[in-house]
């Protein structure tokens, strides 16, 4: 019971989506795991908590055996979380629950293994059909693998089994209306994801690129300098048009561009922010 209401307090923080909240949901999750290694539902949650802090690029790495944190190059950063990551998974997916699918999922998709993630999200559905979460994350992972007009409806799905549900669905929902082209219905969706978490960086990624498809270039140039003051507040890496590349494992080189035309007509430099 004690490794249970640690994990509890671990997806709390990591349902935050912030810099804070995916550093102390690993730190819990990992505390589970000492009190009860075969936690299979801790080794799932901790895999998403790494690959969710390698996907925020992210310089440093907490160390828990020690108070020292670990300072890495961005390359071994990265290795290092993935490589964390799927040590956890597959201790989760000898009993493979939910959660091990949806992490599971989440590492194809790094992998550019699309039809495999669907598929993996597919399973979680089966053994949850109640769980919000899971609706959430097929639909991004529908979006990812180039089927945003398929993501509406789980993302749908998502908020009415849940209407008290995360800010970070309306970025699930506003991602899927973008890549539609849907611009003005994708900003209200990151609007109201950013009002419910003014620290989840990628809405202010898209809201850069959305305002100025919709030719309001004074709000893109205000999200600009919200996201410069994030990241250094944060005292994280200052992005780049190489990292937004890297970051968006979008299947098809469209999807990808859209992003990007979107940012170089809001006037944004190399060095995005």
């Amino acid at each position: 019971m004690a490794a249970y209401d640690v994990f509890l307090r671990g997806l709390a923080a990591y349902r935050r989506n912030t810099f804070d909240g995916y550093r102390k949901a690993i730190e819990d999750f990992q505390t589970a795991l000492t009190l009860d290694p075969a936690f299979v539902q801790a080794h799932a949650a901790i895999a998403s908590a790494y690959l969710a802090t390698r996907m925020y690029s992210w310089t440093r790495v907490e160390s828990f055996t020690s108070p020292t944190d670990v300072v890495l190059s961005a390359g071994q950063h990265e290795r290092e979380l993935l490589e964390k990551a799927r040590e956890h998974l597959a201790v989760a997916m000898r009993n493979p629950t939910s959660l091990a699918y949806r992490s599971s999922a989440e590492i194809l998709i790094v992998e550019n293994k699309y039809d495999e993630a669907v598929t993996e999200m597919r399973k979680a559905i089966a053994l949850d059909p109640n769980d919000a979460d899971n609706y959430a994350v097929l639909s991004s992972v529908l979006v990812w693998a180039g089927q945003p007009a398929s993501a509406i409806e789980p993302i749908e799905r998502a908020m009415r089994l849940n209407p008290l549900h995360p800010s970070f669905y309306f970025c699930h929902y506003g991602s899927a209306l973008f890549s539609l082209g849907r611009y003005a219905e994708a900003k209200d969706k990151f609007e109201r994801c950013q009002a419910g978490n003014p620290n989840n960086l990628w809405s202010y990624l898209y809201l850069i690129a959305t305002y100025a498809y919709l030719g309001q270039d004074a709000k893109a140039a205000v999200q600009r300098e919200r996201a410069s003051e994030l990241l250094r507040r944060e005292g994280r890496s200052l992005f780049s048009v190489k990292e937004v590349r890297n970051r968006m494992h979008y299947r098809y080189q469209a999807d990808l561009l859209r992003l990007l035309v979107g940012l170089h007509k809001a006037h944004v430099p190399d060095s995005l922010f």
